[in-house]
């Protein structure tokens, strides 16, 4: 864990449960239950989610194994830091003693005061009967946060409903977001893909949130880095960070909208947004290219030794001015993009 990560004491959890795993689980879950609450008064006995780095099981291009407990802490710091309308659960990096082994991992709060998944909703298809279930505030908060986390896991199973209707949307399971920049083919947003609230022009609060993440988002990467997340994540947070600012914030394109540039369809050839990362690396001098792989899928690959997974080892090709020429072209096609759209772009 890293510097900033706490310790917790045995004593203060003594109860380990093996919680089951459901589909669409990426390893092992437990629940680590003590006899008193942290709230004083409560009834309530302490109660939080710990998932062990060496029980991580998911496979995904450009995602180390073992990083899945910083990818947790990462989320819910990117969401608070943005003002928390993702609401993820208060999440961190710890270790404990079990059985003589040490055992490290993430430890996110446990929600309590869930009436189930979204997969347990069925959605309507007008957006007045959908806004009555989630609003539309709401359900656009979600879609920010997926795309600014590149989160290649948003399924119905992991995003929790909350209270009363129109009910609030608990974000949970974020071992898989922020792959590599060179790594952008698999994103996943179908728990609210189609939905109608993400299909209509941005709110005023979406905007705020937009908003308010490109002004922070300088203090937020230097936190992700202070974390330990490697560069090449970091690059990705920043990557669909100013994605949302030119075509959202800028031009009030929908997030249905922004979230298909992220996503392959057909599955098997490359998203608007890894080609247009080609042409990025192309003008700055960094070698890539598409292969297809055994089974035909369009695979993007950039040359190893322009990676950079410190500080998990190694180091890159990558100079300062390589970087700002490969964002400076970038991100002039997100602006062409957004006030032109593809076919202008």
């Amino acid at each position: 864990a890293g510097g900033d990560s706490p310790e917790l004491d045995a004593q203060d959890v003594p109860v380990l449960e093996a919680l089951p795993v459901h589909d669409g689980q990426t390893g092992g879950v437990y629940l680590l239950t003590g006899p008193t609450s942290p709230r004083p008064g409560s009834p309530e006995p302490f109660k939080t989610i710990f998932k062990p780095v060496d029980e991580e099981r998911f496979e995904r291009r450009g995602i180390q194994p073992g990083t899945g407990a910083v990818r947790e802490e990462a989320a819910f710091v990117i969401d608070r830091m943005s003002g928390g309308q993702a609401n993820v659960p208060v999440t961190t990096r710890a270790s404990f003693e079990e059985g003589g082994a040490i055992k490290r991992g993430s430890v996110q709060a446990f929600v309590t005061e869930t009436c189930g998944a979204a997969e347990d909703f069925g959605m309507p298809r007008d957006v007045g009967s959908a806004a009555q279930m989630v609003s539309v505030d709401v359900a656009q908060a979600v879609a920010c946060f997926d795309i600014r986390v590149f989160n290649t896991d948003r399924h119905p199973g992991n995003l929790l409903m909350a209270g009363s209707r129109p009910y609030q949307c608990v974000c949970i399971d974020h071992g898989c977001v922020l792959p590599a920049w060179w790594a952008l083919d698999m994103a996943q947003f179908d728990a609210w893909m189609d939905w109608p609230q993400v299909k209509v022009p941005p709110t005023a609060g979406t905007l705020r949130i937009v908003e308010k993440a490109v002004l922070c988002m300088g203090s937020v990467l230097m936190r992700l880095q202070k974390l330990e997340l490697p560069k090449d994540s970091l690059w990705t947070y920043r990557i669909c960070t100013v994605l949302l600012e030119k075509c959202v914030l800028n031009r009030h394109k929908s997030l249905h909208e922004v979230a298909g540039l992220l996503i392959r369809e057909p599955p098997e050839q490359p998203s608007w947004l890894e080609m247009q990362i080609q042409r990025a690396c192309d003008e700055a001098g960094i070698p890539s290219r598409f292969t297809a792989d055994e089974n035909g899928f369009e695979v993007f690959h950039v040359d190893e030794s322009y990676h950079q997974p410190f500080p998990y080892g190694g180091k890159s090709e990558i100079s300062a001015a390589i970087e700002a020429r490969f964002f400076e072209v970038l991100f002039a096609i997100f602006e062409d993009y957004a006030n032109a759209g593809k076919e202008g772009c």
